[in-house]
């Protein structure tokens, strides 16, 4: 349960009752010194959680990368790939895949992961290929 929250722009940081700090963001159009305010504040982040969405647009998918890339090494990254057509790009998906731990989706994205991907088999198989990845 969250207890206290500080916001930053479009984007919230919060503190859980036991003290874990987590940065959730929508940065498709943002750069400059508020961006610098959420990158010092991701990194003390304990989690940080991202989507495909917010990186429609070749700055938020810049902003995003940079925020993701200067949380700490212990950081929990979760993308939510939450694929909406037309802002599906394989290059996105795929850079936001190469630094994530967790990956949120759901039924309907599998199978559209997979196939943008190349992964074969069952469900059951497809997600453990995505977890052998490192996802």
């Amino acid at each position: 349960m969250f207890h206290g929250t500080i916001r930053f722009s479009a984007n919230l940081a919060s503190m859980t009752s036991k003290g874990v700090s987590c940065w959730c963001g929508g940065l498709a159009r943002q750069e400059g010194p508020t961006l610098a305010v959420e990158e010092a504040a991701v990194q003390t982040a304990d989690a940080v959680c991202f989507g495909n969405l917010a990186q429609r647009t070749a700055v938020g998918a810049s902003a995003v990368r940079r925020l993701v890339d200067a949380s700490g090494p212990d950081a929990l990254r979760i993308f939510d790939v939450n694929l909406r057509l037309p802002f599906v790009q394989t290059e996105v998906v795929c850079a936001s895949l190469e630094r994530t731990t967790v990956v949120k989706l759901n039924d309907q994205e599998l199978p559209v992961l997979a196939g943008m991907l190349g992964l074969e088999g069952t469900e059951e198989r497809q997600l453990a290929v995505l977890n052998a990845r490192g996802c």
